[in-house]
């Protein structure tokens, strides 16, 4: 093992002569520790020697041309596809030596093909690739934090029980047991795509019961962790301490080992290609859009977004991502023409706080006080009955309603929702 360790160290100064140091430890720490032994190293001489050997001396020459040839380019490509090979690489990989980096420093200066990080690619097509990411995710960590934000962010703690109470738990299951939903979830699996069994992973993952109401909470989460990636989690949450909430479960999430584990799957695993295809071709692009038209899933997509996650943020990066067309917020469209507009507007005014800081501002605005004055005097009064009972007003207001203005009917909604009388 000694061997094994004093090794690595010669690979690192190796390494660290091809201006690669700053890549090839994990942490400061270890850069430091190889460029103490680097600075023990007379690279000046042992450049000249290789010089010299390479210049006078006939056997070193026949080597250095056999590394350049053909045929150990072929010994080289498989030697690293060996298992054992293999595992001694990820071993030594994750103790926090990027041994690839000196393998591919030698490995061009030869003219020789690439050596791949060897990232646990333990299945084959989505649900390996969901399999083998869940596998890196430090689970422990991430449920300590999420109980942790239960108990010390209001905001958090409130987004958590909006997802996890009985009125989206209805809505959940009206969304499972949808036969449209089911009809998509099918077409999905027949092209690799089965989100049955993603949801399945993740459950069994963090050990919960499906279909549960924690599984929807946290799992908006974990959407939520995905959109952080591509640059939205400014957009994401709707105040800032869900912000700083979503940043900090994102600290524990290994991303650049995700994105090594995608890109390993993308380059070599034949079942995962034909699914990504398939995400990136028109066919599923008809299914992304029939599907967000679905009323369960409109439904579910409305209470998200209302519970205070921009989960269209996170759909529109994903569909960017694969050329879909964007997925439009919804925003309570119950009725039709002026007054439904109306209607609809009103149901979006946050009412208690609009007629408590009009209360306070008849108490602190001397000048807002003298408005309320006149506009509910007896003068004002007098003139608005003869506006209302004007003949010719009258008739206006008829031409509009002719034409879907109604503007009675306006004001009383607005009367109605303010309960005035």
């Amino acid at each position: 093992m000694k061997f094994f360790a004093v090794f690595a160290v010669v690979a690192a100064l190796a390494t660290c002569q091809a201006n690669t140091i700053q890549q090839l430890p994990t942490n400061t720490g270890l850069q430091q520790d190889f460029e103490d032994f680097l600075a023990l190293v007379p690279v000046d001489d042992l450049v000249k020697l290789g010089v010299d050997y390479l210049m006078n001396d006939k056997e070193f020459q026949a080597t250095f041309a056999y590394l350049q040839g053909t045929e150990f380019a072929k010994v080289w490509e498989k030697f690293f596809k060996v298992k054992e090979v293999k595992e001694v690489l990820k071993f030594v990989e994750d103790a926090g030596l990027d041994v690839f980096a000196f393998l591919n420093e030698f490995g061009h200066f030869f003219n020789l093909p690439p050596v791949n990080p060897i990232h646990s690619r333990r299945g084959t097509g989505l649900t390996g690739f969901v399999n083998d990411a869940l596998a890196l995710l430090p689970k422990d960590k991430l449920v300590a934090l999420f109980e942790e934000k239960l108990q010390t962010s209001p905001e958090f703690k409130a987004l958590y029980e909006k997802l996890t109470s009985a009125e989206f738990n209805t809505l959940a299951q009206n969304f499972l047991n949808s036969k449209e939903v089911q009809g998509y979830f099918q077409t999905l699996k027949e092209h690799g795509v089965d989100v049955v069994k993603v949801f399945q992973l993740v459950k069994e993952f963090f050990g919960w019961h499906y279909p549960n109401m924690k599984f929807f909470a946290v799992f908006a989460v974990v959407a939520a962790l995905a959109t952080c990636q591509a640059n939205t989690i400014q957009q994401l949450p709707t105040n800032t301490g869900l912000q700083q909430d979503f940043e900090d479960f994102l600290a524990l999430v290994p991303v650049d080992d995700l994105v090594k584990l995608g890109v390993d799957y993308l380059m070599n695993d034949k079942e995962f290609q034909a699914t990504f295809a398939y995400l990136q071709g028109t066919e599923f692009a008809k299914v992304w859009e029939k599907f967000f038209k679905v009323k369960e899933v409109k439904e579910v997509l409305k209470f998200v977004e209302d519970a205070g996650l921009d989960v269209f943020a996170f759909l529109n990066e994903f569909g960017h991502f694969f050329n879909l067309p964007p997925v439009n917020p919804i925003h309570s469209r119950r009725g039709t023409g002026l007054t439904g507009f109306v209607n609809d507007a009103l149901a979006l005014l946050p009412k208690d706080k609009l007629v408590a800081l009009f209360e306070e501002k008849l108490q602190t605005s001397p000048e807002f006080k003298a408005l309320y004055d006149k506009l509910t005097s007896a003068e004002f009064n007098t003139l608005a009955q003869n506006f209302l009972n004007s003949k010719e007003v009258q008739g206006y207001f008829q031409t509009l309603k002719e034409h879907g203005v109604d503007v009675v009917k306006v004001f009383q909604l607005v009367k109605e929702f303010f309960g005035w009388h």
